[in-house]
């Protein structure tokens, strides 16, 4: 098998790619587009081949253990076996000496570091004297020994032998002359691992294999079919997810489980590093079953500002996205008619027609929307047509009537007309048969699109006919309102009266969610000093009543900004009336420093030409600047009050 390919990110490989993942997996590189490198990586078998474990002998640096034999360079003392491991270290050279018997006296283990500078071929020769940090326990002549040095040492150690003389060795107030250790290098056994965790069940998948970043702005992604991967558990408890065929793994992910949405996931960190730069990647991973086939989806996120991404299977929990059917694109209908049929579920799609209509005729009748059972028919179907005089009109004939109107079109290169359950018949998003007067509409599964009504074909150009899918994401639509509002906040005591200001025109915006819904936002609102205090938005319900109005309420908490930014969420009261293009509203906003209460609407006014509250009478008026005025005038007054207090009141 060879096998050249690469996973990493900064060496991007997709473009140009011959591959044949069933006979020998061939991976031909036939262009490299790098991006800031030459070479990254090969995560495959020429790589994997290339791994070995290096072992490091043991050397002076990190400690060498020496047996051999204590004696006396004049040999008056008899010799016995010792031991002692012997490391370099800044200040020289520290001796680990084991326990043992010698000239009849039983030795402590000890430990002593001797300041010695040593040459190249390990020899070293000094004169000072040190005492050794007893770590045993032993007697000499019955006492316990309390301490232990070496003075004038010489010798030479290497990673094999050892060869050491010490002119004194003093023991408690024993002296021993001229004493030597002669000793060979032993093989320190390593300690031994923990056990490496073994595979305790192993699954195999098939799928897509995709590869994806960003570059200059724009995702680069690329995706390989058929590509198999291994789900393997481990006896410690953690999980692989693995691709053998690239030697590539995903180690150490665990076992989690989300309560909120009571799913088992597998999740883990990934770092990779070629040497040029380092990539670490966020893993998840889930197990799910479809079609009573399990299946496995995987998707490996890098930090980096390349967002590499490695991606397997499908993602069991992302919405799904069904993607409009387009019918027909440019279509120039030639006066002959036309019809074509096409299967339609009105609970999730709605159909579509965009046209330009400049090439109709202004002297005949054009049938230039046709849809029904069977567009030929008068009954039963939708007609929309251009008529002699330029008027257009929208028909559908049933036991409740014909239910004809007159259809408005301001652009006729660009005519959006639409049936859906929801609406019915629109034409530029302006209901022309409401969905309750198409009766038996809705029950078509199948329906028939085209001119072919009482020869009135139509000379239409058809820029577009779809199927639009209504479970499709689509940007919020607001629709803005102003109107004129009160503001009255809440005083600080109970004693001053509330500050009134009046906004000639409040702006609030309304989008319906088309689940009973609208998102509100009223925009720009202050405080009672005029300090901003941003754009407030929520959710309110909607319910329509008997008259055709809206009803829209709402309890809840929002975050203010402006001044209050980081305040966290507030207290929000709404009621509101929508009639068409027009909306009342009252809504109470606890702002931090004075709840407020607005009133909403055309037909508020700014009513604040005296302050009224019992024995709280205004005494003087003042300008910003501080002129004293006999009356409250437009914009911001400082009013004093009987009471002695002051307070700003805008009119």
């Amino acid at each position: 098998m060879i096998l050249f390919y690469t996973f990493a990110a900064s060496y991007k490989i997709y473009h140009n790619i011959k591959i044949d993942l069933h006979n020998n997996i061939t991976l031909i590189i036939i262009n490299q587009k790098k991006k800031g490198f030459i070479m990254k990586k090969f995560l495959s078998l020429l790589s994997f081949l290339m791994l070995a474990v290096v072992a490091m002998a043991a050397d002076l640096t990190t400690g060498v253990t020496f047996k051999g034999t204590w004696g006396d360079k004049l040999g008056d003392y008899p010799t016995a076996e010792g031991e002692m491991t012997v490391t370099k270290v800044d200040e020289g050279l520290k001796f680990e000496v084991k326990s043992n018997g010698f000239n009849g006296y039983a030795f402590p283990a000890y430990t002593l570091v001797y300041k010695s500078e040593v040459a190249a071929d390990g020899s070293f020769n000094t004169g000072d004297y040190f005492i050794g940090e007893i770590t045993g326990d032993a007697t000499m002549d019955g006492l316990p020994v309390a301490n232990l040095y070496w003075q004038q040492i010489k010798g030479t150690v290497t990673n094999e032998s050892i060869d050491l003389y010490i002119r004194y060795m003093g023991v408690n107030m024993t002296e021993l002359e001229h004493i030597t250790f002669k000793g060979e290098a032993v093989a320190t056994p390593d300690p031994e691992p923990d056990p490496e965790p073994t595979v305790v069940s192993t699954k195999d998948f098939t799928d897509t294999f995709t590869m994806s970043y960003i570059e200059n702005g724009e995702l680069q992604s690329s995706s390989f079919k058929d590509f198999p991967a291994s789900f393997v558990e481990m006896s410690d408890g953690t999980f692989n997810v693995e691709f053998p065929e690239v030697n590539h793994k995903f180690t150490g992910l665990l076992q989690k489980y989300d309560p909120t949405t009571e799913r088992t996931y597998y999740e883990g960190t990934y770092t990779e590093n070629d040497g040029m730069q380092v990539y670490n990647f966020d893993v998840t991973a889930y197990l799910y079953t479809k079609d009573d086939v399990e299946r496995i989806y995987f998707i490996a996120k890098s930090d980096n500002a390349d967002q590499l991404t490695y991606a397997y299977g499908s993602d069991p929990y992302a919405e799904p996205v069904v993607e409009d059917v387009v019918l027909k694109e440019n279509y120039q209908a030639d006066g002959t008619g036309f019809s074509f049929t096409t299967p339609i579920d009105w609970e999730t799609q709605k159909f579509q027609a965009v046209l330009d209509i400049t090439g109709c005729s202004t002297s005949a009748v054009e049938d230039i929307f046709g849809l029904g059972p069977d567009v030929s028919q008068f009954s039963r179907n939708i007609h929309v047509y251009s008529e002699q005089n330029s008027t257009f009109k929208a028909y559908y004939d049933c036991s409740n009537g014909n239910n004809n109107s007159t259809v408005s079109i301001a652009d006729k290169q660009n005519v959006t007309i639409e049936v859906s359950k929801a609406d019915g018949l629109t034409v530029d998003g302006n209901v022309i048969i409401p969905a309750e007067k198409l009766e038996g509409f809705f029950d078509l599964t199948e329906v028939m699109f085209g001119s072919l009504e009482n020869r009135q074909f139509t000379n239409a150009l058809y820029k577009s006919i779809k199927l639009i899918n209504l479970n499709k994401k689509e940007e919020p639509v607001f629709v803005t309102y102003t109107a004129p509002a009160m503001y009255t906040y809440a005083s600080m005591d109970e004693e001053t009266p509330g500050a009134k200001r009046f906004v000639e025109a409040q702006e609030i915006q309304l989008s319906d969610n088309g689940d009973g819904t609208y998102t509100v936002i009223i925009k720009n609102l202050s405080d009672s000093e005029g300090d901003p205090a941003g754009d407030v938005q929520f959710t309110a319900t909607a319910t329509k009543n008997e008259d055709g109005t809206i009803a829209l309420t709402a309890d809840t908490q929002a975050e203010i900004g402006g001044f209050y930014e980081g305040c966290g969420k507030v207290a929000v009261k709404f009621n509101g009336t929508l009639n068409g293009e027009d909306l009342t509203a009252t809504y109470d906003i606890d702002i931090p420093s004075g709840a407020a209460h607005a009133e909403f609407g055309n037909g508020v006014t700014n009513g604040i030409n005296t302050v009224n509250n019992t024995n709280n009478n205004i005494t003087e008026i003042y300008t910003v600047g501080g002129a004293k005025v006999n009356s409250l005038q437009k914009g911001i007054n400082i009013v004093r009050l009987a009471n002695g207090k002051t307070v700003k009141v805008i009119k």
